[in-house]
């Protein structure tokens, strides 16, 4: 996901694999997927998603907002990230 780094849509992408097991018409099926951590922006959301979708596909998302984060991190990250994408409603 160095493409969320080079468009300044996020300071940080981790991801890894992650084995996903779901039933499915009264079948359990087992796929590989990555997880992906992306540390960013809340209104980067929509960039985001297309640029993923961009690289990967139709594919499931889900977003987890944190809700404590180090002041100093937050600080640093605002200032890295692209005002670009950002909204202006």
């Amino acid at each position: 996901m160095r493409s969320l780094l080079e468009k300044e849509l996020a300071v940080c992408v981790n991801w890894f694999p992650l084995p996903f097991i779901y039933g499915w018409q009264q079948e359990i099926t087992q796929h590989p997927k990555i997880a992906l951590i992306i540390k960013t922006q809340d209104d980067y959301q929509d960039a985001i998603e297309q640029t993923i979708r961009q690289h990967l596909g139709n594919t499931n998302l889900t977003e987890i907002s944190l809700t404590n984060v180090d002041q100093d991190f937050l600080d640093w990250l605002i200032v890295q990230i692209s005002p670009q994408f950002l909204s202006t409603t």
